[in-house]
């Protein structure tokens, strides 16, 4: 609120000269050195940063020189590290420039007011954004849609009538609802199995082996068996996965097959080096009966003494991001097919398991780069297929969510993906 500012060209030469400052260590450096000195200027061969390929020639006007030709110039341009920075505004926040809500400059119709993070916390993060006056009233801006978030006791509103629909996955709150209220269900995520592939799991007959005993005989009425990573009605772009794709082949793999599997991987590791194996689960998760059903068929087929480990959500993620686990049950929840499957890129945070196969990363990159969405589904499938006959993930059930519609009220639409409810099309008698 307090910084005002020109943008000018001087601001898209001070971003470059920060992008490939080596003192700031930019990731994403890299994909710009195709700019004349970028390179050399970001690897430390030349001190001054000025020497990069990127001049003001005008106050609005930009000269960018290359070491060489780039199709994709236009969007390495539109992307985020080539966006302009102010040099004067990023020394007025002094080094949390971008960092929280009062250090992010915008020239645009709306600007950060508040910007609140929690690691802690799945829901209470959030961005505030408030119009900006200098340029709303130029922009026409307006928001493409409202978001209503309702309130801790949404229960409680729900069923007195205030409000008109409501989602949940609790068994309680599904069993007093159903018959009441007209439901759709729909799958929101899948749980399944990790395993520490940094350790004695490294090699994946192991994991295979375990992996495979881990959604036998799996039945629930809230959650449903889960053979493959990504669920029904999930997409690639406008197009339904499952139609455009399929589904992966099955282990073929016999009970007899795992168990001979797992003895020759197991024979293969120093002596005792499962013993102590705990399985990491969330506290308060529904599928903890399941867990020791599963538990129990790897100390009768291997004799493996596994433990459950049931942690507090803060330390059961804090174990999970430091790798301090054996085997641990997680939940993957995406967007579309491909958020699915990017968790198991080895370059994602959500890369629990510590799955790390340049092919896998490879073909993840095809369907997030693919030119259409059929490409982009059959590349999608191929990566499934990848990460089940490795075994790096040993699904076990899909979470389902229940969505309940107040009496009256008809048409009311919900994006399982994004969790928004849409009212474009409803009706309330």
């Amino acid at each position: 609120d307090d910084f005002t500012a020109e943008c000018t060209a001087d601001d898209f030469v001070f971003a470059f000269q920060r992008l490939v400052d080596p003192a700031l260590g930019s990731v994403r450096a890299k994909e710009y050195y195709c700019i004349r000195n970028a390179e050399k200027i970001n690897t430390g061969v030349i001190a001054d940063r000025t020497q990069i390929g990127v001049e003001a020639t005008g106050k609005y006007e930009l000269r960018i020189t290359l070491n060489e030709p780039r199709t994709d110039l236009k969007e390495l341009l539109a992307a985020a590290p080539a966006m302009p920075c102010s040099r004067a505004f990023w020394e007025h926040t002094e080094g949390q420039y971008g960092l929280v809500g009062n250090c992010v400059g915008s020239n645009g119709g709306f600007y950060v007011n508040r910007w609140h993070y929690d690691k802690w916390t799945k829901n209470g993060n959030f961005i505030e954004l408030k119009r900006n006056p200098k340029n709303s009233a130029i922009f026409g801006t307006a928001p493409r849609s409202i978001t209503y978030l309702i309130g801790a006791d949404a229960h409680g509103s729900f069923t007195a009538g205030d409000t008109d629909v409501y989602r949940t996955s609790d068994p309680d709150e599904i069993f007093m609802l159903t018959g009441k209220y007209s439901e759709r269900i729909y799958s929101s995520s899948v749980w399944g199995v990790v395993f520490n592939a940094g350790g004695v799991f490294a090699e994946p007959d192991l994991r295979i082996a375990l992996g495979g005993h881990v959604a036998s005989g799996f039945t629930d009425d809230i959650y449903t068996s889960a053979s493959c990573i990504v669920p029904e009605g999930a997409s690639v772009g406008d197009t339904d996965y499952r139609k455009a794709a399929g589904y992966p082949e099955a282990l073929p793999y016999t009970e007899t097959e795992l168990s001979e599997r797992g003895e020759r991987a197991m024979r293969e590791l120093p002596d005792g080096a499962l013993s102590g194996m705990k399985l990491l689960i969330p506290e308060g998760t529904a599928l903890r009966q399941y867990a020791g059903s599963f538990i129990q068929r790897w100390q009768k087929s291997f004799g493996i003494n596994c433990t459950v480990s049931e942690l507090p959500y803060p330390d059961y993620l804090s174990a999970l991001q430091s790798g301090a686990f054996d085997a641990a049950l997680v939940r993957i929840g995406g967007s579309n097919a491909q958020s699915y499957l990017s968790a198991f890129a080895s370059s994602s945070a959500l890369n629990y398991g510590g799955a790390d196969s340049r092919k896998l990363d490879d073909i993840i990159t095809c369907a997030l780069t693919a030119e259409d969405d059929k490409s982009a589904a059959r590349y999608c499938l191929e990566a499934e297929q990848f990460i089940l006959d490795n075994g790096y993930f040993a699904p076990l059930c899909f979470g389902r969510e229940y969505v309940f519609s107040g009496r009256g009220t008809e048409r009311i639409g919900y994006d399982p993906a994004s969790g928004i409810y849409i009212f474009d099309e409803a009706l309330k008698k």
